[in-house]
């Protein structure tokens, strides 16, 4: 039988992640900014309520996407604050793995929580001959803040 773990709790209205499932490599606290990041794409969602609205930006150090695959992504509010930048720990890629679709495109999964808040998944790249899961990203999105 599987095991339910929760991956975050609620404390006074605050995301509180699970530490343990919490992996962060060298340069990658909420909001570290490499320089330069080259945006690839840029998509603007808002909260289940439409309360919020915010932009997600894929991008990385190189001057173009190649092959679907990006460094980064930043989210940011409608003021243009960043609330969360986050390196992969290698490239990220398109859901198509966390989905089993291969014609799946979608650079990450927004799934509502609540009213005012939503978890995205984004998804590293696997490699080929690799038996390894690529890697799995949830963030969760609470009014003006974002936490991995």
């Amino acid at each position: 039988m599987a095991q339910s773990v929760d991956l975050f709790k609620w404390s006074d209205g605050n995301i509180v992640a699970q530490q343990q499932f919490v992996t962060l490599g060298q340069n990658n606290s909420p909001t570290f900014v490499h320089n330069p990041i080259n945006p690839y794409k840029t998509y603007n969602i808002s909260s289940p309520n439409n309360a919020h609205q915010y932009s997600v930006i894929i991008g990385g150090s190189d001057t173009n996407m190649s092959s679907e695959m990006y460094d980064v992504f930043m989210i940011s509010d409608k003021s243009g604050k960043t609330l969360l930048c986050r390196w992969g720990n290698d490239p990220l890629y398109n859901i198509q793995y966390l989905t089993l679709n291969k014609d799946d495109k979608n650079h990450f999964i927004q799934v509502p929580l609540d009213d005012n808040s939503f978890a995205l998944l984004f998804a590293g790249n696997v490699f080929d001959g690799n038996d390894d899961a690529g890697e799995m990203i949830v963030v969760v999105v609470n009014k003006d803040k974002a936490t991995v």
